[in-house]
């Protein structure tokens, strides 16, 4: 980190420390979070270690998957994950409003069904199946 980014981080962090309101402290944070190193990768860079996390939950509950952390980090992640399909291609049956959130981000990339009918309810099989399709 140069000295110039390295001032304007402290000068960030001066103004984040000083301010009440609300709405000038989540710019001031989207600020400084666009000048980290990690904000500033290319998005072919950030397909890749995005295929590495797909979407599943980290353990077999109903734990947020990774892909709700990745799409956390920043605003070009987000805006990044969210426009690239194959991020969006193992879908999820469960909860249910995440199958139709991957079926819509996943566009037309092929998708990888991997369906545990226990975790889904039996009410919901045919819903499942006919979103997937």
């Amino acid at each position: 980190m140069t000295t110039t980014q390295h001032n304007t981080f402290r000068d960030i962090d001066d103004r984040i420390l000083s301010t009440q309101n609300p709405q000038t402290l989540l710019y001031l944070r989207s600020q400084r979070n666009q000048l980290s190193r990690i904000a500033s990768l290319p998005a072919d860079i950030l397909h890749i270690i995005f295929l590495h996390f797909p979407a599943v939950p980290l353990i077999p509950t109903n734990d947020p998957a990774t892909w709700l952390f990745i799409t956390q980090v920043c605003r070009h992640w987000r805006h990044v994950a969210l426009d690239f399909a194959s991020f969006w291609t193992r879908v999820l049956f469960q909860p249910p409003q995440w199958t139709y959130l991957s079926l819509q981000r996943a566009k037309t990339a092929p998708l990888h069904l991997d369906i545990a009918w226990e975790d889904v309810p039996p009410k919901m099989h045919d819903d499942a199946i006919k979103a997937a399709l």
